[in-house]
């Protein structure tokens, strides 16, 4: 995918093209704001979570999950429609979805909308401060691979308390 795939939803309100600059390297975030059945129907919408683009190449260095529904949400969750045979139920922790780059060899977290929120950039210290941590996820990068973190932290209460300790 490039930037320019995006162009036709430049001028939805639905959604965010937001510039930032990291590391001297002009980028481009595209996340939704607001969500209706009729966006999702337009294409490349599913993937306006976060996707992220180098503004100088349009090559995308940033590509979390697509936009998914939960049980019974739309036509496409309905329980009696799905499969669980392969599925694993665990508990999800409510928190911040993160997503590293690697730019000019260093790694940098970003939430869905920006490498600069308080939440990005605590996560960024805290993520730094486990060298072998950082080493994994650069080899991943290096793959061309995006690993998606729930980023949780008594500092970043989204909706549960989970207490003092910190997790990725």
């Amino acid at each position: 995918m490039k930037l320019s795939d995006f162009d036709h939803l430049r001028d939805d309100k639905r959604v965010s093209f937001k510039t930032e600059t990291v590391n001297r390297v002009s980028l481009t975030i595209i996340s939704y704001a607001i969500a209706d059945t009729e966006y999702w129907k337009k294409k490349h919408a599913l993937e306006t979570r976060g996707i992220t683009f180098r503004n100088d190449t349009g090559e995308c260095v940033c590509r979390p999950f697509e936009k998914f529904f939960n049980l019974g949400e739309n036509n496409r969750t309905q329980e009696k429609d799905l499969n669980f045979d392969f599925a694993t139920v665990k508990t999800k922790r409510d928190g911040s979805m993160l997503t590293p780059v690697l730019l000019k060899g260093e790694v940098f977290w970003k939430t869905k909308k920006s490498f600069y929120s308080g939440v990005a950039l605590e996560a960024n210290q805290y993520a730094h401060s486990m060298p072998d941590f950082i080493n994994d996820v650069k080899s991943i990068l290096e793959l061309g691979l995006t690993p998606i973190f729930e980023y949780t932290s008594p500092n970043n209460r989204v909706v549960i308390d989970y207490g003092p300790d910190k997790a990725f």
